[in-house]
């Protein structure tokens, strides 16, 4: 079983009204999320859109994990946007991403190049209220 708490939850960017998250990468690939409804993050069971930019080539294939360890918390997505002002490196796709449980949830983006993650410590809908 994975632990309910994330061991180094990726970074959580705030300015000027944008709140993102910053991914990690052995393969030296980039990834950020922009979190359209970031506070806080909850085990509401609602879809949470994300708009991600990821560097690398080839189609994406993107995973969520949450603390049971089930890939199965992707709702819709990655879909490719187009004529975006998220000013960060790389293509940029929306998920929907259903965050149903109170834990750690990690989001991969894989391409041809390798892989990059982030890892969001998600509260209990009663905490965060």
């Amino acid at each position: 079983m994975l632990s309910k708490t994330c061991p180094a939850p990726s970074e959580i960017l705030d300015s000027s009204g944008l709140v993102e998250v910053v991914g990690t990468s052995a393969q030296g690939l980039t990834l950020f999320g922009e979190l359209q409804d970031p506070d806080p993050l909850s085990a509401s069971g609602e879809t949470k859109k994300i708009i991600w930019r990821v560097t690398g080539t080839g189609d994406p294939v993107m995973t969520v994990t949450g603390p049971s360890a089930e890939a199965d918390a992707l709702d819709w997505g990655p879909r490719l946007h187009y004529g975006s002002n998220y000013d960060r490196p790389g293509e940029e796709y929306g998920s929907g991403v259903v965050f149903d449980a109170p834990g750690c949830w990690t989001v991969t983006f894989t391409r041809a190049e390798g892989s990059a993650s982030v890892q969001f410590q998600v509260l209990s809908a009663k905490d965060a209220g």
